[in-house]
């Protein structure tokens, strides 16, 4: 993920490392307000957001050493993007910049990639795969950015569709699958 877009991401990726649905079913959030109070640990603290940072060298975020969670160890090559979830793919006019992900007790997919056009589109195409395929979803504007973030089960997606800029819209992806 673009090291420019990267701060504002990381509110939505921190959720995703502390909701407990990446490490078994639970009831799907109702907003993404009631996503970002998931950031707490047990003791009310917000320090496992700290544990994410931004690789310099690839712009993408990763997890520090000790963090306990779905996008822990992150192996980044392009061949993740081709393991995207089916019912919820990269866009088919997207070109790929980064790719990360593992498998394991708990799935982990990452990518950045631009889709060239209107982010109304981008936004509806996703909407539209993630109604389909049985996800409960939620739209919310951060900073300038378009956030659409589900739950089905134990899954969790945050997609994050930035301001187009020379006719390319940037979208930074996540999803997770817990155990």
């Amino acid at each position: 993920m673009r090291l420019a877009r990267s701060a504002s991401l990381l509110p939505a990726l921190a959720a995703l490392l502390l909701l407990p649905g990446c490490h078994k079913a639970s009831t799907p959030a109702k907003n993404l307000d009631q996503m970002d109070a998931a950031l707490v640990d047990s003791a009310g603290n917000r320090q496992l957001a700290s544990a994410i940072k931004v690789d310099p060298h690839r712009g993408m975020p990763v997890v520090t050493e000790g963090a306990s969670n779905c996008l822990s160890g992150l192996v980044y090559a392009n061949d993740w993007a081709s393991k995207l979830p089916a019912d919820l793919p990269m866009h088919p006019q997207a070109t790929l910049q980064e790719a990360a992900g593992h498998d394991g007790a708990c799935k982990a997919r990452v990518a950045s990639f631009a889709v060239a056009g209107d982010r109304a589109a981008v936004l509806d195409w996703y909407r539209t795969k993630a109604q389909a395929g049985g996800y409960e979803t939620e739209r919310e504007d951060k900073n300038g950015d378009w956030v659409l973030a589900g739950t089905r089960k134990d899954v969790i997606f945050v997609i994050t569709i930035g301001t187009p800029a020379r006719g390319a819209t940037p979208v930074d992806y996540v999803w997770t699958e817990g155990a």
